[in-house]
């Protein structure tokens, strides 16, 4: 079982209050990984947000056409740090695939649903929670740009 004291650290659980932290704590399972083992792919069925315990995940984008490599890496993923985010909107798909990245990859994970439910009666977490998810994936975004314009700023400069 996932300690309280470990997810109150987790980037998206930080000020959940000690009582709702054992709600979310019921829902958790662990999974352990290999390097290289895929999570989930790109446009699967997002039912899960996941956090990393231990080791690293790799968030990729897979190309039809290619097999899968580090060098599609867009983001790699550190323990307290969460991903999986596309659960919290019903209806959705993960966005990029997912690979456990080096030995001893441990993470948790809980049902997109259930956290819902949870929200649904302590509005409150609900919020705070939702809130941290917006602003990592805005810091996300941020750093995705600023990787394209460092690989593309040449080319766009040239341009003009």
């Amino acid at each position: 079982m996932i300690d309280t004291d470990f997810l109150s650290g987790v980037e998206i659980f930080e000020g959940v209050d000690s009582s709702q932290l054992e709600k979310i704590q019921e829902l958790c399972e662990t999974i352990e990984l290999n390097d290289g083992e895929k999570i989930f792919s790109q446009r699967d069925k997002a039912d899960y947000i996941y956090f990393v315990i231990e080791g690293k995940v790799d968030l990729r984008f897979d190309l039809p056409t290619r097999e899968t490599s580090k060098a599609m890496n867009i983001a790699s993923i550190a323990p307290t740090k969460s991903f999986g985010w596309s659960t919290m909107a019903e209806e959705n798909d993960y966005k990029l695939s997912s690979y456990a990245s080096g030995d001893n990859c441990k993470i948790g994970r809980i049902k997109g649903d259930a956290l819902r439910k949870v929200f649904e009666t302590d509005c409150g977490t609900g919020y705070k929670v939702i809130s941290h998810i917006a602003r990592l994936a805005a810091a996300r975004f941020l750093a995705m740009q600023s990787e394209l314009i460092s690989c593309r700023g040449s080319e766009i400069i040239d341009g003009w």
